[in-house]
């Protein structure tokens, strides 16, 4: 299931919990973590780009993938300050070092938490996409 999914769920399930925010944030926060932690598994920062014949992706396209569909779903659906999505670079780049995939996972985690943590009623209200 898509992360974007998981917060619609989330929205619709607890609308009128007060603590929505730290419950949202609560969800994405450990899943951004453990994928810093897989990142850092590879001793060969060269195979986080390997594509095996059962993986389409490797962990470094994944890694891309991921943090920018968030950091547009999230900032600009959530937060309309309109993240340009860089959706071609998401899949053509490749040998990305293995610390910008890091400061990348954790600008994610910031952005999301300044989001899910800023949500007002209002903004539950709010017809999403």
């Amino acid at each position: 299931m898509h992360l974007n999914k998981i917060l619609y769920a989330h929205i619709y399930l607890h609308k009128k919990n007060t603590l929505i925010s730290p419950l949202l944030f609560n969800n994405f926060s450990p899943t951004l973590q453990l994928l810093k932690k897989g990142i850092n598994l590879y001793k060969d920062e060269d195979r986080l780009w390997v594509i095996k014949i059962s993986i389409s992706n490797g962990r470094g396209k994944l890694c891309l993938h991921l943090i920018d569909n968030l950091n547009y779903f999230i900032d600009t659906t959530l937060d309309t300050t309109f993240y340009l999505r860089h959706r071609d670079d998401e899949f053509s780049l490749k040998n990305v070092l293995r610390l910008d995939l890091l400061t990348n996972t954790d600008n994610c985690i910031i952005i999301v938490k300044n989001t899910i943590l800023t949500i007002t009623e209002a903004d539950l209200e709010k017809k999403f996409p």
